[in-house]
């Protein structure tokens, strides 16, 4: 058994991605090819494959049981995501499935991906990631216009994608108009993992993501709210939040305030 042992947990903890599966059975099929390389690439990998009466099994019910209420998990295949007991292939497509997912990919995004997150947000003082058709992402939009704030440099970052469903599926940006940085390939670069990021960076599922450049004398001007999601060098990165926390600002005059150079 110790050896078994060491199988299985080896595995677990020195890959991103582990399946145990046994050959001829269609979810451990359909949960390869969900994990495969082309969807997540570069990701580090491990399918172990167990034949019928393997001893592992035995172990791997065991194991599962701390991440799965204190309840044995009995059928193939049996995936972990970062160590994190998943479950098996419907379970892929589950709340949990997809925030393990969420962060896997967000671990394989592109480095044109995170320039394109870093430019916008280190080159305006206004910088929102949206979707169409949500009423918020307009509303954000609307409340930091150039009707309002006439002088401010802004960018916004349009997704293709329809709000409020999710896993997205892989589509490109839009082109960004200010966007002159000839080292990053807005072409080749997709919407679905700079959501991943700013979902897994900064802790918000919901569009919009709101950034605002604050010079450091108008730090007071945050709401305490705001203010306490800040630390470190994100607090001179200034993530708002969403529609609300910006709406807050707003509304009490505060924007303008954290705006002016």
């Amino acid at each position: 058994m110790s050896d078994i042992k060491t199988k299985v947990d080896s595995a677990i903890a020195d890959n991103k991605i582990a399946v145990f599966w046994r050959p001829g059975c269609g979810p451990s099929s359909s949960a390869k090819n969900t994990l495969d390389e082309e969807n997540y690439p570069g990701v580090s990998r491990a399918y172990v494959q167990l034949s019928s009466g393997d001893e592992t099994h035995a172990y791997l019910k065991e194991r599962s049981k701390a991440q799965n209420g204190g309840k044995p998990y009995t059928t193939f295949p049996y995936v972990w995501i970062n160590q994190e007991f998943i479950g098996g292939n419907s379970d892929l497509s589950g709340s949990k499935g997809k925030a393990a997912l969420s962060a896997l990919k967000a671990c394989t995004m592109s480095a044109d991906a995170q320039a394109l997150v870093n430019h916008m947000i280190s080159s305006n003082q206004i910088a929102i990631f949206t979707q169409s058709d949500c009423i918020y992402c307009e509303r954000a939009i609307e409340e930091t216009s150039s009707t309002h704030y006439p002088k401010i440099r802004r960018d916004i970052f349009e997704s293709a994608e329809p709000c409020c469903i999710y896993p997205f599926p892989n589509v490109l940006i839009l082109s960004m108009s200010r966007l002159d940085d000839p080292n990053i390939d807005t072409e080749t670069t997709e919407s679905a993992e700079i959501r991943a990021y700013l979902r897994e960076k900064y802790g918000q599922s919901a569009v919009p993501y709101v950034f605002i450049s604050k010079p450091p004398s108008t730090s007071t001007l945050l709401p305490s709210s705001v203010d306490a999601g800040l630390t470190g060098a994100d607090a001179d990165r200034e993530f708002i939040g969403g529609s609300d926390a910006l709406h807050d600002l707003h509304e009490a005059g505060r924007l303008e305030g954290m705006l002016k150079t």
